[in-house]
Formats: C-alpha cells, sequence, structure tokens
C-alpha cells in the first residue's frame, strides 16, 4: 500500500506544480462516508464544491485538487491509508505544506447547497432526496441493504 500512496502523491504532487502559474492552489477535502453517510453523494458534494470554489474564485486564477476523483481512489486501501495519503501530500515534500496555499474543508453550507436546503424543511427535503436516490440509484438501494437507513443517512 505504502507504493500505491507514494505514487498518488507524486502524481498529485505534480498536478499541483503545474499549477503554480496560477494565484491560488488548493486542495478541496470530503467528508469521507462514515456511519450513515454515502460515498458516491459525498463525492457528488466534492465536484458541487469545486464548481462553487472555481466560480468564486475564478477557474483561471485557481486550481482545485479534488480528493474526490477516481484518480485519488486506492483499491483495497483503508480510510488510514486514504488519510495518510492525503496527509502526506498537503504536509509537502519538506514538512511545511508548501505545494498548497490553502485547504478548503467541504462543511454544512456545501451540503445544503447540493441538497437545496434552505431553511424551509429542510429534514423532509433530505427525506425525499433519500426516497428519490434509492429508485433511480442501484449502489444507494444497495447501501441502504447494508444499513444506510433514511434516519441514519438524514442525521449524518
Amino acid at each position: 500500500m505504502q507504493d500505491a500512496i507514494g505514487t498518488k502523491v507524486a502524481r498529485f504532487r505534480q498536478l499541483l506544480s503545474i499549477s503554480a502559474r496560477r494565484a491560488l492552489r488548493v486542495h478541496e477535502r470530503a467528508a469521507v462516508a462514515g456511519r450513515g453517510g454515502n460515498f458516491d453523494v459525498n463525492k457528488e458534494v466534492a465536484e458541487s464544491a469545486k464548481a462553487a470554489i472555481e466560480k468564486r474564485f475564478g477557474s483561471d486564477q485557481i486550481f482545485v485538487l479534488n480528493p474526490g476523483t477516481v484518480d485519488a481512489d486506492l483499491p483495497n486501501g483503508s480510510g488510514a491509508d486514504y488519510m495518510l495519503m492525503w496527509t502526506t501530500l498537503l504536509e509537502g515534500p519538506n514538512g511545511l505544506g508548501e505545494d498548497v496555499d490553502f485547504v478548503y474543508f467541504v462543511g454544512p453550507h456545501d451540503f445544503a447547497r447540493y441538497f437545496g436546503l434552505d431553511g424551509n424543511g429542510d429534514m423532509a427535503k433530505i427525506d425525499r432526496f433519500y426516497d428519490a436516490r434509492i429508485k433511480s440509484n442501484p449502489g444507494f438501494k444497495k447501501a441502504t441493504k447494508h444499513g444506510l437507513s433514511k434516519t441514519t443517512f438524514r442525521h449524518y
């Protein structure tokens, strides 16, 4: 696993060095799917947040490294392996974080934007999302068979 992590880190460092011509380099960090979460939904939220960050700062001025991409997958890796990979990248080759200008952590605002939450009946909106997602996404439906209930998803 160490070799796979080293290869990924080297590749992402290369991407960051290419982006040095831009004013800012960002590593956008999304939540990993924990109890009640769904990896695919988190990846979609991360993609939505990346688009919002690029819109805010200007895509010609910023490079956003999204950890929710297929390139970031570690086949057969654990959550600990994934976190080691990103920690190694963020600390930089000299341990000083020199490869990134800032880190954006996806948070409640980003999830609210994704789900269309506006402070009016938000829990019902999440319930409707859950119901629609089961019907439209086989992977999500499969996750419900492994314990992803409407309640745990909403609470997550």
